[in-house]
C-alpha cells in the first residue's frame, strides 16, 4: 500500500519566485501520479486507500503545507497564482470546492506528463 507520505516532502528555505513555483507544482503533481503508477492497474480501480482513490478520481490533492514543509501566507498565494498559471498554460487541471473557488486538487494534462519526463 503506498501513501502519501511516500511523496518527497521539499524544504522551502529560499525564497519562492513565481517560475519555481510552476515547476514545483508541476513536478510534485506529476510524482503523486507516478505513486498512483507503481499500483497494479487491478489494485488501483479497487483499492480503498482514500489517497489513492482521490488521485484516480479527482486528482492529486493540493497539500502544499505536506509538500513543501511549513510556508508564509505569501508563498501560499505564489503557489497558488502558479497552479492558475499551469492551468491557464494547459499543463494541468484544477478541481476546485463547488460553489467556491478554493483548490482541492490537481491533475496534469498529456503536456504536463510530457514536461515531467524531461
Amino acid at each position: 500500500m503506498i501513501f502519501a507520505s511516500e511523496i518527497t516532502k521539499t524544504s522551502v528555505t529560499t525564497p519562492i519566485t513565481a517560475d519555481s513555483a510552476l515547476g514545483q507544482i508541476l513536478l510534485v503533481t506529476v510524482a503523486g501520479i507516478e505513486v498512483l503508477g507503481r499500483e497494479p492497474a487491478d489494485e488501483v480501480g479497487q483499492s480503498t486507500n482514500p489517497y489513492l482513490v482521490a488521485i484516480r478520481d479527482v486528482g492529486v490533492p493540493y497539500e502544499v503545507d505536506f509538500w513543501f514543509g511549513p510556508i508564509t501566507g505569501a508563498q501560499r498565494k505564489v503557489y497558488s497564482r502558479a497552479t492558475h498559471q499551469l492551468d491557464d498554460r494547459g499543463f494541468i487541471q484544477r478541481a476546485t470546492e463547488p460553489n467556491r473557488d478554493r483548490l482541492t486538487h490537481v491533475r496534469p494534462s498529456y503536456a504536463g506528463l510530457e514536461w515531467g519526463k524531461v
